[in-house]
């Protein structure tokens, strides 16, 4: 991802699922301006999810559920590889001459078309072209595949489209098994990040608190 983050805005795309366990559609929506600094840490970042982008990258003014509006901590890795990318786009828009605000403009573009937001089919591409450098088997996604049709099956929302694609899949899925086994989140804490039910007795208010969102950071 750092070594083609200047030639594609669809690789920083890659690296918000897979570094951030966003789902694909919540990935493809943010603008560079989603991406706030803590007010007692301004060195660092957090995303602001309140929007998503259906398959054709048109934005939907509603989430997939009520759990799905949440703030998420900017991982250190994700934390340079957007920078590197922000770096570029900047110098880009000042040589070309653009009054572009770069706050408004999608992170995950295609290619180096700035303001054009990619499509679900492109990030897909691009993330089965990455999974296959790196050697990742047809054998190797099958346990993915069969999990990803299960979900199809049981989710109660037919409509989603948001995880339809299996090299997509496999990278938030990869985040997720990344929370269980290399951090020390509680449930709730790693059920926020994901956009899942909370705990019973806990609230979205009571999560995005910027206290907490810090902690699980350093996490």
């Amino acid at each position: 991802l750092v070594e083609n983050v200047n030639a594609d805005g669809r690789y920083c795309g890659l690296g918000i699922i897979l570094y951030g366990g966003l789902r694909p559609a919540e990935a493809r929506k943010i603008l560079w301006g989603d991406l706030v600094p803590f007010l007692d840490h301004p060195d660092r970042l957090m995303m602001y999810l309140y929007e998503t982008r259906n398959a054709s990258g048109q934005v939907e003014d509603h989430m997939k559920t009520p759990n799905a509006y949440r703030k998420v901590p900017v991982h250190m890795e994700l934390h340079r590889l957007l920078m590197a990318r922000k770096q570029f786009v900047e110098d880009q828009l000042l040589q070309q001459g653009s009054k572009l605000d770069i706050n408004d403009l999608p992170v995950c573009c295609f290619k180096n078309e700035f303001s054009r937001p990619c499509r679900e089919y492109q990030l897909s591409i691009l993330a089965a072209d990455v999974l296959k450098s790196l050697a990742i088997t047809a054998k190797d996604l099958e346990g993915y595949l069969l999990d990803m049709t299960y979900n199809a099956l049981t989710s109660k929302n037919k409509t989603d489209e948001d995880e339809s694609h299996l090299s997509l899949y496999v990278l938030r899925r990869n985040f997720w098994t990344w929370l269980q086994a290399n951090t020390r989140l509680n449930d709730g804490n790693k059920r926020l990040i994901m956009g899942h039910e909370l705990p019973e007795g806990q609230t979205r208010k009571e999560k995005n608190n910027e206290n907490l969102l810090w902690e699980i950071l350093k996490e």
